[in-house]
């Protein structure tokens, strides 16, 4: 395994053919290949009044775009944009996967289930199915109370989905805020606006269409038809926070105490933050029957209102009183909310109850949050092998992987990086930025792959977990100019474009803990894929050393005095062994040392940023046996959580 090396001055003064970063890392100069990647097509005669940007189909008048040409599906009628004799002289980059007939599809879709060329050739060949290390839905999707998966959207929208019919229960969606464009069923689902009484059932209770023959539809109880002579009914009492208004007969005066004739209809409201204590609608009718009796023989009351609470913040939350299922956003005193977190998540505040109680207007804990679970192995752990060994599949979650093309076209992982959340990555500076000049490299170049254990870019063998994403932006420590300030500052921080969804092999490492956690010759733990020997090539799978920390005071000693007055500087950490042939080597760069914690979660410590190097057959190679130097991320709390929290804006 390895990391970014570096030539010293000596070395630079003996060979002119030195090269000062390694051969697969970004920060040395490209070489401009990248123009040669783009698809080759065969020119032909275009029709379309000459822009040769289209494509004539052959058949008919119609024209395309030219990109569209051998992209693996027709969009000529006649399929003469797909034709063999036009595809097969097609060159596709390696990053894209080529059809038996010539056509270019991304390599994602290769062995993906679907058709993806014409001639259904990125489906043959497949390996078979590897077996999944998720046993359970992605946080992306719902879980079904049988294990099944379905899409998150599918949950509460009135259609069953769930053979056993828990996406629509109401347990589940009764606390759900549906929109005010929406409707809300009965039991919580919200379904289409207009799906009131429109003749069909799109609520999975039917009751989008139960009371359409009722008029008003709140009545409780159908008034007699039959009049009695002289009858009446005694108006009742104002509401305390609310009031009653007349309906139907205008004459009744809205005062309490009179008598007013049958059929007379009340509308009872409440002021704003109170509900009615007999229904969970915004009104409720009275009616004085034909028997002279009022249909409510307790009349409604309005209760004081907790604050609104909904299902959110990857938190689902379900309320009671007095022992019945209530929507949350009408709970009153007495209503208990309980709440759980969507899987691989958990509660924002740590040892918070659970269990929270609406007293008077207010609730007694503040809105339940859940976060993602860092710094966890859901995957059974195995020993640390010294000497660097490969893991087991999704044994580090948080380790992503740093893909270029630049140097070559085709993506090739580089370097390192540790998930801070679902859409930031923490890296070494020097993986992202220009060697001269410390400045960002143009984001277009790479790409961020999580939930990988083989190191090659699309490798089909875990294609069930890895989850990819361009990058969004690139933020480099202001420190940072590269060996101009001998590499202080080398921390990076990524905006991914697509956040990935959580899952056993896919979640944020632990950072910044109170305890302290290295101690003399405490040991924490590397993954990534570099070389396994100083001169060797990557490894193939991903693969862990666990390293032995030492103080900056004992590292100088044992470092060369050149190499440790120039880089072991007040923001590097020092790991590693003294002749024992293991360190980081090539590859290794921008991977994140941890280190595990009394509470058994894993915190980043430091980034994977220097080690010694020399050279052999003129190439340069890493010294495995020196310890090796990482950015103490400590040394940057402050600027991490600034720029993570305004890149996750």
């Amino acid at each position: 395994m390895e990391i970014t090396v570096w030539c010293s001055a000596l070395l630079m003064l003996i060979s002119t053919f030195c090269q000062c970063a390694t051969s697969r890392e970004p920060h040395h100069p490209y070489r401009s290949t990248y123009e040669n990647s783009t698809l080759k097509r065969v020119r032909r005669q275009s029709a379309c009044k000459g822009d040769f940007s289209k494509f004539q189909c052959e058949t008919n008048p119609e024209c395309i775009d030219s990109d569209k040409q051998c992209d693996g599906k027709d969009d000529c009628p006649d399929g003469s944009d797909e034709k063999q004799s036009l595809c097969q002289s097609i060159v596709c980059p390696g990053f894209l996967f080529q059809c038996e007939y010539g056509a270019c599809i991304s390599f994602d879709q290769r062995c993906d289930g679907k058709k993806d060329c014409k001639d259904n050739s990125d489906e043959i060949g497949c390996p078979p199915l590897f077996q999944k290390i998720n046993t359970n839905c992605r946080s992306d999707q719902f879980e079904c109370t049988n294990g099944q998966c379905i899409e998150i959207d599918g949950r509460c929208n009135g259609a069953i989905e769930c053979k056993d019919k828990s996406d629509e229960t109401e347990t589940l969606c009764l606390n759900t805020e549906c929109p005010g464009y929406t409707f809300k069923c009965k039991y919580g689902a919200c379904v289409n606006g207009d799906a009131e009484c429109n003749g069909y059932r799109e609520c999975a209770d039917g009751s989008d269409e139960d009371k359409c023959t009722q008029t008003p539809p709140t009545t409780t109880e159908t008034p007699v038809t039959t009049n009695i002579s002289g009858a009446h009914c005694i108006t009742p009492p104002q509401p305390e926070n609310g009031k009653w208004i007349n309906f139907l007969n205008e004459g009744v005066q809205e005062v309490p105490n009179i008598q007013v004739p049958l059929k007379t209809t009340l509308k009872f409201t409440c002021n704003d933050k109170y509900k009615l204590s007999t229904t969970t609608k915004s009104e409720e009718f009275v009616y004085c029957r034909n028997d002279a009796q009022w249909s409510f023989t307790v009349f409604p009351k309005c209760q004081r209102l907790c604050p609104k609470m909904y299902n959110g913040n990857n938190a689902i939350i379900s309320c009671k009183l007095d022992g019945s299922i209530v929507p949350c956003e009408m709970a009153t005193f007495g209503t208990t909310m309980t709440f759980t977190c969507n899987p691989y998540y958990e509660p924002a505040i740590i040892g918070l109850n659970t269990i929270n109680t609406c007293g008077d207007g207010a609730w007694y804990y503040d809105n339940p949050k859940c976060q993602p679970i860092c710094g966890q192995k859901q995957v059974e752990a195995q020993t640390l092998v010294v000497g660097g060994a490969p893991v087991k599949r999704g044994q580090y979650p948080w380790v992503a992987a740093l893909f270029s093309n630049r140097e070559s076209g085709s993506y090739t992982n580089i370097c390192g990086g540790s998930l801070l959340s679902t859409s930031i990555v923490l890296t070494a500076a020097h993986c992202v930025t220009y060697q001269a000049t410390g400045k960002p490299i143009n984001k277009k170049f790479f790409k961020v792959a999580a939930g990988k254990y083989y190191n090659a870019y699309g490798d089909v063998k875990d294609m069930d977990t890895t989850q990819v994403s361009a990058v969004k932006q690139i933020v480099v420590q202001d420190d940072y100019l590269g060996d101009i300030q001998n590499f202080r500052g080398d921390i990076a921080l990524i905006k991914l474009v697509t956040s990935f969804a959580l899952s056993k092999v896919v979640q944020p490492v632990c950072t910044f803990s109170n305890e302290q956690l290295l101690t003399s010759n405490s040991v924490a733990a590397v993954a990534g894929w570099g070389y396994t020997t100083s001169s060797g090539k990557p490894s193939t799978v991903l693969q862990e050393i666990d390293l032995p920390y030492v103080s900056n005071e004992q590292c100088r000693t044992e470092l060369s005095p050149d190499f440790a007055q120039k880089y072991l500087l007040s923001d590097k950490l020092c790991a590693g062994y003294v002749n024992k042939n293991m360190s980081v080597c090539r590859g290794d760069s921008g991977g994140g040392l941890v280190f595990r914690a009394s509470n058994n979660r894993y915190y980043l410590l430091g980034i994977v940023s220097l080690a010694h190097s020399f050279l052999q057959n003129n190439q340069q190679s890493c010294d495995i046996q020196k310890r090796a130097l990482f950015t103490d991320v400590s040394k940057y709390k402050e600027w991490v959580l600034k720029y993570a929290q305004i890149l996750s804006q």
